[in-house]
């Protein structure tokens, strides 16, 4: 009986067994397929450099896996890809998502807020709950101020 491997912990792990999984041999054939330098392609894959949800977002959908499962290790890894929109939904715990720009601003500040406390990346599950608060925080913080202009 074989043993499986571990699934991927971090982002670059994901990234680099999407690419395998996707049939690019090597990074640089991804990177040629993506139309990206191969040394922006290698810093993301082995971790020296994070990338930005869009470029996520680009190699999810090259590579035929999910942006939530690429971003945060969340859902199978090989399903169609996701939007910014689908996983604002899935993290967001039924508040309704009216604004993508939004939710990736939340996102964005608990990532922040991750690396500037943990140096690093913590539990995906705490992860998520951060960017629902936040982003609560700011849609309830839009809502009144639309509230204000409607009184006004």
């Amino acid at each position: 009986m074989s043993k499986s491997a571990p699934p991927p912990r971090s982002k670059c792990e994901r990234l680099k067994k999407a690419r395998i999984d996707a049939g690019y041999r090597s990074a640089a054939q991804a990177a040629k397929a993506l139309e990206v330098s191969i040394s922006t392609y290698t810093t993301h894959e082995n971790g020296s450099r994070d990338f930005r949800e869009d470029v996520a977002q680009t190699y999810a959908e090259k590579f035929g896996v999910d942006l939530a499962w690429l971003l945060l290790g969340e859902h199978s890894g090989q399903s169609s890809p996701a939007t910014i929109s689908e996983l604002a939904s899935s993290m967001n715990d039924g508040v309704g998502v009216g604004e993508e720009e939004l939710f990736m601003e939340a996102y964005r500040e608990a990532r922040d807020i991750e690396w500037e406390l943990l140096r690093g990346v913590g539990p995906r599950l705490s992860f998520a709950k951060m960017v629902n608060v936040i982003y609560a925080e700011k849609l309830a913080e839009k809502r009144s101020s639309l509230d204000d202009v409607d009184d006004d």
